[in-house]
């Protein structure tokens, strides 16, 4: 009898004894290759660490690359200059290079052995080669070499970038744009500028209007002084402590959500940035008159305002001054102020014909005063507790006051006028009027302040970056607080009106002005007692515009047999 044994239990899907034996080998062999692998490469490294000077400008360079030849090694300083490349190969001769924009890269043999801190500095200087490509060795030349060094620094800025980005550095411009960053934001392609009305005050990027442009101080967005509009204002962003300019039109995971049409992040100078003190100045005129160059008055003559606030010079003096001074490895400041006060006057003419009779029926001169003053003070500490550590707090403070006058008259003719291609003349009933406005009298206080505090670690595993920034801005806008009215109407009536001087039809010239009532005696309409006031405005306004930020940024790298962090 064949005798038969009893069926096995099938195995359950939760149980694989063969799959798990098929991993048990991988496992034996790919942990201790890792442990072996890791182990290795902490014995027979090194770290190199150091910083890289522009001898021509005496600044330390960022994004400047430091290479390890016959690697893939390769690192970037920071804005300071300093740079640190771990896992370097040790044990025998390695050569190692640093190169930037414009500059003669420079070399460097060194022997690093396992587990050694090695200290390598570089000092790149300009490159300058004849027509056979030889290198000339030039004594110390000044005129360029302040434009030249701010050239590089763009070029390497903008190499170096994830994205697409324009990089403007101020010290690439002679002057310094009477002290606002929107001067020099007019040359980038793909900026768009508004003015007002002949200072820049905001940029559009890309098409986009400025209430999508995002102006950062040190990648902190600062407060808008608009009125009822996110709008940066660029007249409170002086360049006296202004190292360079981006411009981003393409968006970078860390940049707000409400940079549709792109960001404009204005880098300030850093105490750590020289190796000795730097004092830099600019001192400058601006002028505005009808008469031109002609009206230029070498004592400064005060022009006839309707009041006080706008009976001022039109040559106003301005200045922007920056003063760099690293105490030593671990503290260094940064000082800053700008002036720039700015007087504009301007005279525009509307004009009625009759193009059937040819005969001018209405004539309205008008004139614009305005009178502006910003001024913006800034410092900033830069402190290094220890290696590796440094601690920056900054503080800019702006305003801006701007003066408004702006007067109309108007006068008509009235019906049944006669005349021609150079004069108009009432009918005799006296059915003419006269009208002085004195319209948008205002006075505009805006105010920005700034504060910002940022932390950055820069060690061989952990890389942070921390910052919080406070920014405050403000706009005040009086009238009878300062003891007038922002809108004021006159009126003249039964007058027969006559316009003398005239230059043909299309002819943009204001007229003689004279009237006389309807018994046929002269009036002067250029005296406001002969004037009944209709009606008077007050227009206040208080903008106020609060932004906290807080960031922190984390990074660490792994000793892997592939890049890992």
């Amino acid at each position: 009898m064949k005798s038969t044994a009893p069926d096995r239990p099938a195995p359950s899907s939760s149980h694989h004894p063969i799959r798990l034996f098929s991993l048990s080998p991988w496992l034996l062999i790919v942990v201790p290759w890792l442990a072996v692998t890791v182990a290795a490469q902490t014995q027979l490294t090194g770290v190199i660490e150091g910083r890289v000077l522009n001898t021509t400008s005496g600044n330390y360079l960022n994004h400047a690359r430091v290479a390890i030849r016959g690697t893939n090694l390769e690192t970037l300083t920071d804005a300071l200059g300093e740079y640190r490349v771990a896992q370097v190969p040790a044990g025998s001769l390695i050569e190692v290079s640093a190169s930037f924009a414009d500059l003669e890269p420079q070399t460097v043999p060194v022997r690093l052995t396992p587990g050694q801190v090695l200290r390598q500095d570089f000092a790149l200087a300009r490159r300058e080669k004849r027509d056979d490509g030889s290198v000339v060795v030039l004594d110390v030349f000044t005129v360029k070499e302040r434009e030249m060094n701010g050239q590089a620094i763009a070029l390497q800025e903008r190499r170096t970038a994830p994205n697409l980005k324009n990089v403007i550095s101020l010290d690439e411009f002679g002057d310094m744009g009477e002290g606002n960053v929107g001067e020099f934001l007019k040359f980038v392609p793909g900026v768009n500028m508004q003015y007002n009305p002949q200072t820049p005050q905001a940029a559009g990027i890309r098409g986009m209007p400025a209430t999508g442009t995002i102006v950062m101080a040190n990648g902190a967005e600062m407060a808008s002084s608009q009125d009822g509009t996110r709008t940066f204002d660029l007249g409170l962003s002086a360049s006296g402590n202004v190292e360079r300019v981006e411009v981003s039109k393409v968006p970078t995971p860390e940049m707000p959500a409400n940079a549709i049409g792109g960001t404009i992040n204005i880098i300030s100078k850093s105490g750590f940035s020289r190796a000795t003190p730097l004092l830099s100045y600019n001192a400058f005129l601006t002028h505005n008159a009808l008469g031109g160059p002609g009206d230029l008055h070498p004592r400064l003559r005060r022009q006839t305002g309707p009041d006080p606030k706008t009976s001022v010079p039109s040559t106003q003096p301005a200045f922007n001054l920056s003063y760099i001074l690293p105490l030593n490895r671990k503290l260094a400041f940064t000082f800053a102020l700008s002036r720039a006060p700015r007087y504009s006057d301007f005279q525009y003419l509307f004009s009625v014909w009759d193009r059937v009779r040819g005969i001018q029926t209405q004539n309205r001169p008008g004139n614009l005063i305005l009178t502006e003053e910003r001024d913006l003070a800034s410092v900033s500490v830069d402190w290094k507790p220890a290696d590796r550590h440094v601690v920056q707090a900054s503080f800019q403070g702006s305003n801006q006051t701007v003066f408004t006058r702006q007067f109309h008259l108007t006068s008509t003719v009235g019906a049944n006028a006669t005349g021609g291609p150079t004069f108009s003349q009432g009918a005799p009933t006296a059915v003419g009027n006269v009208s002085q406005v004195f319209n948008t009298w205002t006075a505009q206080y805006k105010t920005l302040r700034h504060t910002a505090l940022s932390y950055r670690y820069d060690g061989t595993r952990w890389k942070i970056d921390a910052n919080a920034a406070y920014s405050l801005g403000g706009l005040q806008r009086k009238d009878t607080e300062d003891g007038f009215f922002n809108n004021i109407t006159t009126s003249l009536a039964g007058l027969a009106v006559r316009y003398e001087g005239l230059d043909a039809i299309g002819q943009q010239r204001s007229a003689i002005l004279t009237a006389t009532n309807s018994a046929g005696r002269p009036v002067d309409v250029f005296d406001g007692r002969n004037y009944s006031v209709t009606g008077a405005t007050s227009n206040p306004l208080r903008v106020s515009d609060e932004i906290v930020r807080f960031g922190l940024n984390a990074r660490r790298e792994f000793s892997a047999a592939f890049p890992l962090s």
